[in-house]
């Protein structure tokens, strides 16, 4: 694609073009101002010969890509060499909504992307012969998602932490894994081990050990803890009413059969105490 289409295309279809450059084998970034040159090689071995990320170094040297540099940077976590030309964050956001690792991943997105077909920009992907060229342009995209999901868990540590209850996850906020544990282990092991050892009717005693994994950045801050732990507030809700439900049965249940023992045993005493034992 031309620079100028290139660019164009970044005008009318911002999400096409950005799916479309980071499937390229040297990424335009969104200024389309990124060439071959700004880029080195990812690894040292020669099956690394084909990954490639920013030089951050190759793009402070060029004056014309310079705020490159800048607009891969994360404040307090530095310079990210595999966001090419993007945000990393937001980057991570579109890789989570439109990554891709197959041929059938790209057919799909592209679906998405351009419900009726009318982008002719994406026009060179589309057809049965057009297989090995969405398979080679999905495979260099899920390396990306993998090379960023790596930098990101790696320097972006104040994040989302979850850990993998009985009862569903549980998560995080959290400046590191161990800040995770620690949080974990003081305000929340022993509700879980409680909840666990309850639910197994006392058989056996639950200690409520868990161990953290990253889940994303905490972009939203400790705010966003509510939407992710939504999930296991409404699944233990669920189950509190069904228990509830269960133990009105069994009222209900009891009621009954202490009504029907005493009704028995009433109809037992007053036949007996009013029997006619001399007429026999």
């Amino acid at each position: 694609m031309k620079l100028s289409d290139y660019k164009a295309l970044v005008k009318s279809h911002p999400q096409i073009a950005m799916f479309l450059d980071l499937t390229e084998r040297f990424p335009r970034g969104p200024k389309g101002n990124i060439r071959p040159k700004h880029y080195v090689r990812a690894g040292e071995y020669y099956s690394d010969r084909h990954e490639t990320k920013l030089g951050e170094e190759e793009l402070r040297g060029d004056k014309k890509t310079r705020g490159v540099a800048e607009d891969c940077t994360v404040e307090a976590y530095g310079f990210c060499s595999v966001a090419y030309g993007y945000d990393p964050l937001e980057l991570k956001v579109f890789f989570k909504k439109f990554g891709c690792t197959d041929h059938w991943d790209v057919k799909r997105k592209m679906g998405e992307l351009d419900p009726g077909g009318d982008c002719e920009a994406l026009s060179f992907l589309r057809g049965w012969n057009k297989q090995a060229t969405r398979t080679r342009r999905g495979k260099r995209m899920g390396l990306r998602m993998r090379q960023l999901r790596i930098w990101v868990q790696e320097n972006v540590t104040t994040a989302y932490y979850s850990f993998n209850t009985n009862y569903g996850r549980i998560h995080v906020h959290a400046d590191s894994e161990q800040q995770a544990q620690g949080q974990y282990d003081l305000f929340l092991k022993p509700a879980v081990a409680e909840m666990e050892t309850a639910g197994r009717n006392g058989r056996y005693e639950s200690d409520g050990t868990y161990y953290p994994r990253y889940i994303e950045p905490a972009i939203e801050g400790p705010a966003g803890l509510m939407g992710l732990n939504e999930k296991f507030v409404s699944s233990t809700r669920d189950q509190i009413a069904d228990a509830k439900q269960r133990i009105k049965q069994a009222e209900e249940k009891i009621a009954a059969l202490e009504s029907g023992m005493e009704l028995i045993q009433a109809y037992a005493i007053n036949m007996t105490a009013s029997y006619d034992y001399e007429a026999k």
